[in-house]
């Protein structure tokens, strides 16, 4: 191995230790009394060490935010994506690094690239992290990791390739003689579970053995730490390695290091442009929603983002041509926010809010002002944030919606808010309160046509007779087609309540089990609908 290798230095103690500064230079760590962290194993008494744990740096010139799965790390030069909750050490108001598995992550602020080194073993989930003398120490569950902070910033002289590393394995609790008696509890995935002689619980296992019965004794020698040992003997037989490798492994090798732009996880952020051509857009984006399959309409939209100067037109031109593969590209930013997208002639069209959708509210703000909502005619919450769904139904650049979900008052607030009355559909409606209902009776409702709701067999007559009061003349001020959803999936069993209230029902059309019935006394039965559902309506309703 080359003198320039990395090093990583890690050691296992099998349970978590807490460290502080050496008064005379070092690291101790505190395991019933302190300890020299050293290969060394030397007791040090407690005026030796300091009471502070550590350099504490400032974060510096970084911002951390959610996004979704991830999170975004950000700064001046860049943006990168990393695990949620990762456990962040800052130093000289400059660099930032972090694990994810194996793999080491770093950040000069004064660059836009991100390194990533893949170790030749886990770290482990960072309980704390220490800054001292030059050197980084990582405290995790089971171990402290030790690498020096100028083996990190020389990643980034680096390019793309092979870096020698070399990680030394220590065990400060290594007792050759150490054993423990134990028991054969049950087999699982190849290793033979461990119990105490008592019959308690234990996490050892050793890999599995066919001869092995539950209760026979199993031995285990050779402390390495709290919970690991390296041979075990069966029934005082001879002992058997746990490894099949020298123990404790030295790992030296070439390994992979990455040096590349950092890749923002927002994507190109776009800041919709303030075009003189604005209300051309939104006048074809609400044209395109009513008429989807208009061709003329889909060019004319894309050539208004083409002159309105927005960097992502070009791709939406691609689409135009039948290229599929740059969908995803083309949504930008927007791709992080949207699941189950759905496209018409190439151009997106339906879209639901992803669960994992970012919260961070500035890279939010910029989301909901960006044109491309103008595609969408049908946004709904699925698992998504609600107040985000607010936000993004009540965006002014949401032009062609025509469908949204009700099921909060919050969003209904929103939408009358914005102003947005060409909605057409609403699903997941819950005429549950007097709040939800006056809202509804909003006359930005009045062209609402289709409205879904769910229900159950112990509630539909008080929900049926509600709407036929109609206090709120929501369904009087215009024409809709209600449809009842039974919440278990047994539509079949509202008929009874549906038959009865029907002939006073203030609705134009009702749909439940695959059956819609109008008011000129047909019933349309879709071929899904039940034969016993088609005989009972038979004697009531023209099927057609």
């Amino acid at each position: 191995m080359a003198s320039g290798a990395l090093r990583v230095t890690r050691y296992t103690f099998g349970e978590s230790v807490s460290l502080s500064r050496r008064k005379a230079g070092g690291v101790a760590y505190y395991l019933s009394t302190y300890w020299a962290l050293s290969e060394e194993r030397v007791a040090l008494t407690s005026a030796e060490v300091e009471t502070t744990y550590g350099d504490e740096a400032e974060r510096g010139p970084f911002e951390r935010a959610d996004f979704g799965d991830r999170e975004r790390l950000a700064w001046a030069n860049g943006a990168c994506a990393m695990e949620t909750d990762a456990k962040l050490t800052f130093w000289a108001q400059r660099y930032v690094m972090w694990f994810e598995g194996s793999d080491m992550c770093a950040v000069d602020a004064t660059r836009s690239v991100a390194v990533q080194l893949a170790l030749p073993i886990e770290a482990g989930s960072a309980e704390k992290t220490m800054l001292h003398e030059g050197t980084l120490y990582l405290v995790t569950r089971r171990s402290v990791v030790v690498i020096a902070i100028a083996d990190i910033e020389e990643l980034f002289e680096r390019t793309t390739g092979p870096r020698d590393v070399r990680v030394r394995e220590i065990y400060p609790l290594r007792r050759p003689d150490g054993k423990q008696e134990m028991l054969v509890d049950w087999d699982y995935q190849g290793k033979t579970r461990l119990k105490t002689k008592t019959g308690g619980w234990s996490s050892l296992s050793i890999p599995s053995r066919g001869e092995l019965r539950e209760g026979d004794e199993i031995t285990l020698h050779h402390v390495l730490a709290s919970d690991q040992y390296l041979e075990f003997s069966v029934h005082g037989g001879p002992r058997i390695p746990l490894y099949t490798s020298s123990f404790p492994p030295d790992h030296e090798g070439a390994f992979a290091l990455q040096v590349e732009p950092a890749a923002d996880p927002a994507g190109m952020l776009v800041r919709a442009s303030h075009s003189v051509r604005g209300a051309e857009l939104d006048q074809m984006f609400a044209s395109l929603a009513d008429e989807p399959d208009d061709e003329a309409a889909r060019m004319v939209v894309v050539d208004l983002l083409e002159d309105a100067g927005e960097p992502y037109a070009p791709l939406f031109a691609k689409l135009l041509a039948g290229d599929e593969t740059v969908r995803t590209q083309a949504l930008g930013t927007l791709a992080s926010y949207l699941d189950d997208v759905a496209w018409h002639g190439n151009l997106p069209r339906r879209a639901t809010l992803a669960a994992t959708a970012p919260l961070d509210e500035d890279i939010g703000d910029i989301v909901m002002a960006d044109h491309r909502l103008g595609f969408f005619t049908s946004l709904l919450l699925g698992g998504g944030n609600f107040r985000l769904y607010a936000k993004l139904v009540a965006s002014p650049r949401a032009i062609g919606l025509r469908h949204v979900d009700g099921s909060r008052l919050q969003t209904l607030k929103a939408v009358i808010a914005a102003g947005r009355t060409n909605l057409r559909r609403l699903t997941a409606v819950k005429f549950v309160s007097r709040e939800v209902i006056e809202a509804l009776a909003n006359p930005a409702f009045d062209r609402v046509v289709d409205v879904e709701t769910e229900t159950q067999t112990t509630t539909v007559d008080r929900l049926l007779d509600y709407i036929t009061r109609d206090e709120a003349t929501f369904f009087a001020r215009a024409p809709r087609h209600l449809t009842l959803m039974e919440r278990g999936g047994d539509d079949d069993v509202l008929v009874t309540a549906v038959l009865a209230a029907w002939p006073r029902l203030p609705v134009a059309k009702l749909t439940f089990a695959n059956i819609t019935l109008d008011k000129d006394g047909t019933a349309r039965a879709s071929p899904d609908a039940s034969d016993t559902l088609r005989g009972i309506l038979a004697s009531k309703f023209r099927l057609v």
